[in-house]
């Protein structure tokens, strides 16, 4: 019975002084991941065919959304895209160059992205990519060109981010017909 009472008041005592410590530990924030995708822009028909092959990427964004801030590429861990770039870069100008209205000449265009990214500094959404354009039974390349887009942004926020990044790849394809149709005007 002794025991018993040394146990009950060594409890009680344990129960007390647990109450008088307060544990400052820091309160947990909960975020959830957002996705964003780029919707296809609807274009209007262009004349030749052009065949898009898979777009490459050097930047290391995968779905993650990048912001730089001078020299240092901030990764954004609660917003990412549903798709990779180089992904979203192809259906992009897959959908640019669906339908066309003549057959020949007929091109082949490749892309190669080399940023894909927020610059905090300017608010705006940067994309560069190497593009090649030739035609799609000749193996000389009838251009090359990097293609750097800058788009302000209208905020510092993940959506205006992603409808900066959708304009500034509807300026790129538009540019990329532009070359293609003056190759064609210059062709001999």
């Amino acid at each position: 019975m002794r025991s018993f009472l040394s146990l009950l008041l060594l409890c009680l005592t344990g129960g007390l002084l647990c109450g008088c410590f307060n544990v400052n530990l820091p309160k947990q924030e909960i975020r959830e991941t957002r996705t964003f995708d780029i919707a296809r822009t609807p274009f209007h028909r262009f004349p030749f065919r052009v065949e898009v092959l898979p777009v490459r990427s050097d930047s290391p964004a995968k779905f993650k959304m990048l912001r730089r801030n001078g020299s240092r590429l901030i990764i954004d861990e609660y917003n990412k895209w549903s798709q990779t770039p180089s992904r979203i870069m192809t259906r992009s100008l897959q959908a640019a160059f669906q339908s066309a209205t003549q057959e020949s000449p007929a091109f082949k265009l490749s892309a190669n992205i080399l940023t894909f990214e927020f610059d905090e500094q300017s608010a705006s959404a940067v994309l560069a990519t190497a593009y090649t354009v030739s035609l799609l039974d000749g193996r000389d390349p009838l251009f090359s060109r990097v293609l750097t887009t800058r788009v302000p942004a209208s905020g510092t926020s993940a959506e205006a981010f992603a409808e900066a990044m959708k304009q500034a790849i509807a300026k790129q394809i538009a540019n990329v017909k532009e070359l293609i149709l003056n190759s064609v005007k210059s062709a001999p």
